[in-house]
């Protein structure tokens, strides 16, 4: 499945799409890589996408986040 099969709709407007249910989640349940740049990024965003990142797993996926030193809140610089 590509990513138009999966989620056809060319934007996202989060006021009527369930940016979780209806994007990462299938795009992860689909994937076996996922690349992503943020400047915050928390648990909750896991916590969030659950059901996806366990597929994602099961299906042998390679993530790379890159992100703030500052990850979940934890560590400090």
């Amino acid at each position: 499945m590509n990513l138009r099969d999966a989620f056809p709709a060319r934007t996202i407007d989060t006021s009527s799409h369930d940016i979780v249910g209806d994007f990462f989640v299938p795009m992860l349940q689909n994937a076996t890589r996922y690349d992503r740049g943020v400047g915050y990024f928390s648990s909750g965003w896991l916590r969030a996408n659950a059901q996806g990142m366990v597929d994602f797993a099961a299906n042998e996926g390679r993530v790379r986040w890159i992100t703030r030193p500052n990850l979940f809140g934890i560590l400090t610089w």
